[in-house]
């Protein structure tokens, strides 16, 4: 046996353990070499112990050695079960792995992922977040809190400012629809187009009309006192000196709102 000296920086570590909690031979000393050789009983109790010993341990290498010959007895058949339970184990692991990056991707996530558990499922199912409660809170406070009489305004304003296309085609329409029928009938009252207003008494002639007046030039002014001279017979003497043509259109009048 080796055995280090410490000289300077460091201390001996000393260990002492019995042969037989650690499984290992022990080793006769130089005094039990002598009681071996110089006496013979104690020679022979030494050998009936080692008997007993011998027979005590002989179980146990038996079923050591029997265990081994029925693992190795059929060694392609364990081979093949062990390469089988292998390739199953790897595409249960790759499916895992392949939904934890899709679960970490839709997240942006760069911790790794646990197994699910039970626990889990009921904790986020009994789970409240802050902002839906907020939301709905509010909501319950505008409804309590609204007037009933700024209902329509505010959802008319709403829908004509949204970027919503099908809002505005509405409101083209809407505005297409009025401007015919100020067109061909331009003392259209209110509550003729303007469903606001109707049942109530009737309606009102639009306050402000506007008088355009189009200058053409002299060749259409002629062939128009041609075409009236030919279809009438008037004498195209008369009012020759209008050179006017007076047109009235009605402007609609729109809410604030629109």
């Amino acid at each position: 046996n080796a055995e280090y000296l410490v000289v300077a920086g460091a201390r001996k570590k000393v260990e002492t353990w019995e042969p037989e909690d650690n499984e290992t031979i022990e080793l006769k000393d130089e005094e039990e070499a002598k009681k071996l050789a110089d006496n013979a009983f104690y020679k022979l109790e030494q050998s009936v112990k080692d008997e007993q010993k011998a027979k005590e341990s002989l179980p146990i290498l038996t079923q050591l050695q029997r265990l081994n010959e029925r693992q190795w007895a059929d060694p392609y058949t364990h081979s093949q079960r062990l390469r089988k339970k292998f390739r199953e184990e790897k595409k249960i692991l790759e499916a895992k792995r392949r939904a934890d990056e899709e679960i970490r991707d839709r997240n942006a996530l760069s911790i790794p992922l646990l197994p699910e558990s039970q626990e889990d499922e009921v904790e986020a199912k009994a789970t409240e977040f802050a902002d839906h409660l907020i939301r709905a809170q509010k909501r319950k406070l505008e409804v309590n809190t609204s007037s009933i009489f700024n209902k329509s305004s505010r959802s008319k304003r709403s829908i004509f400012n949204s970027n919503d296309p099908k809002n505005k085609i509405a409101q083209l329409s809407t505005m297409i629809s009025v401007n015919t029928k100020l067109k061909i009938d331009p003392f259209l009252k209110d509550n003729d187009w303007n469903g606001d207003n109707a049942g109530k008494g009737g309606g009102e002639v639009n306050k402000e009309l506007v008088l355009v007046k189009k200058k053409d030039d002299a060749k259409k002014v002629e062939n128009n006192k041609s075409k009236v001279q030919e279809a009438s017979n008037v004498n195209p003497n008369e009012n020759t000196n209008s050179s006017e043509v007076t047109i009235s259109l009605v402007s609609a009048d729109y809410d604030e709102d629109d």
